[in-house]
């Protein structure tokens, strides 16, 4: 059989959006079975650990459509940014998520691109599940899990990400087995990457955090003087 049309997602809270959620997106495009990325700037946290964003919805949308509009111009028709969890204060699970792209995209497959931390908070949610997405017809749901350039990645962590990704695979149940499909390793080609919560802090602290988000982006954390202390929101 051959492979389906796929529709990607990216979600992240974007608290600033960075190179590493661009490599992300760019991914997306680069695979020639994939005719749309889904970019869903993310709200609050739900899951332990996972902190509500510290700037607004607002900026967040707008550090996103200045980063997309001005990193990837040629690519606006294959990139659907889509605000409506970006002002919750809990975030929806991913499974609400995955299920609004599929509810408007029935006959094609979904892959989820993300970084390891991400793709393990799908894998966690959606664990012994009998169905990843509601629905009804055939599909799958495939990951992409990005790996930083200028961190080398020792083979036992490679295969703890795979071995993850197995034992997720073997918790689903019913048509939950037939719906799940590959997990991609792959690369970014950005040459420096920090957390969110590094650059907010180094913002905060007055130190250069330019080299990790678009000029534009960081042009406009400068004029609204966002992460410094009391910034406004």
């Amino acid at each position: 059989m051959a492979p389906r049309e796929r529709i990607a997602v990216v979600k992240s809270p974007m608290d600033p959006i960075h190179h590493g959620h661009l490599a992300l997106i760019g991914h997306g495009l680069q695979d020639p079975l994939t005719s749309l990325v889904c970019v869903y700037p993310s709200g609050g946290g739900r899951l332990p650990g996972v902190q509500r964003p510290v700037a607004s919805a607002e900026h967040r949308i707008k550090m996103t459509q200045i980063a997309l509009a001005t990193r990837l111009p040629q690519d606006q028709s294959r990139i659907e940014l889509n605000p409506s969890e970006a002002g919750l204060r809990t975030r929806p699970p991913y499974r609400s998520t995955l299920g609004d792209v599929r509810s408007r995209n029935p006959r094609k497959d979904l892959v989820v691109i993300a970084e390891p931390d991400t793709a393990r908070g799908y894998w966690k949610e959606l664990a012994g599940s009998d169905s990843l997405v509601d629905g009804s017809g055939k599909f799958r749901l495939h990951f992409h899990v990005s790996l930083q350039q200028d961190r080398h990645l020792e083979p036992d962590e490679t295969r703890e990400i795979k071995k993850e990704f197995e034992d997720f695979k073997n918790s689903l149940e019913g048509p939950a087995k037939e719906q799940l499909g590959s997990l991609e390793l792959f690369r970014t080609t950005f040459p420096k990457d920090a957390s969110p919560a590094q650059i907010r802090d180094a913002i905060a602290q007055g130190k250069r955090f330019e080299d990790w988000v678009h000029p534009d982006v960081a042009a406009y954390i400068k004029q609204n003087g966002l992460y410094r202390p009391r910034f406004p929101v």
